[in-house]
């Protein structure tokens, strides 16, 4: 059996389909997102955005997906084990971001919209979007394997675990500055 996405009116009791998507079966997630539906297959590792009235927008294979806040200049950043892509939704473009030779592990913006931050082997790395001449890259080693990352509202705390051996976490916490 199909799972399918079907654009139905308020006032009609039983469902009818105006306008529909078929989906691959899967676990899809809703991302919020400005003004465009955003779905994820995580376990597919499929990232599909579309309007309003289901015209697609963007197709992509992602792990994870995440629009930055900042209302007027949205943007989605996407990757998969070896790239970071960001989609500019005003001039509807992705771009490149940078590939790397280590599996990334999770990104998360930082809370500027104009850097990311994100993990992969023994390391925490932060990446300016500013990418008008080369991609500007501040790597952090870390000993341990990086797990759950996040940054306050504010920005200026940085934390995650690391696993142990023991199959338990330790929670860590890094100053920004």
């Amino acid at each position: 059996e199909d799972n399918y996405l079907a654009k139905v009116t308020k006032s009609e009791l039983k469902q009818q389909l105006t306008n529909s998507i078929t989906l691959n079966r899967g676990n899809y997630h809703f991302i919020d997102s400005p003004d465009l539906l955003t779905l994820i297959n995580k376990t597919a590792t499929k990232l599909m955005v579309v309007h309003n009235d289901l015209g697609e927008v963007l197709t992509a294979n992602a792990k994870d997906a995440g629009w930055a806040e900042k209302k007027g200049n949205e943007k989605l950043l996407y990757y998969n084990d070896f790239e970071i892509i960001v989609y500019y939704q005003k001039e509807n473009k992705k771009e490149l971001v940078s590939r790397f030779s280590q599996p990334i592990g999770q990104i998360v913006w930082y809370p500027d919209w104009h850097h990311l931050i994100f993990n992969s082997e023994e390391a925490i790395k932060i990446v300016e979007l500013d990418l008008r001449d080369k991609v500007n890259l501040v790597n952090y080693p870390i000993k341990g394997k990086i797990n759950d990352l996040f940054v306050n509202s504010q920005g200026d705390k940085l934390y995650f675990t690391l696993s142990k051996e023991t199959g338990l976490f330790d929670l860590y916490q890094i100053e920004i500055q």
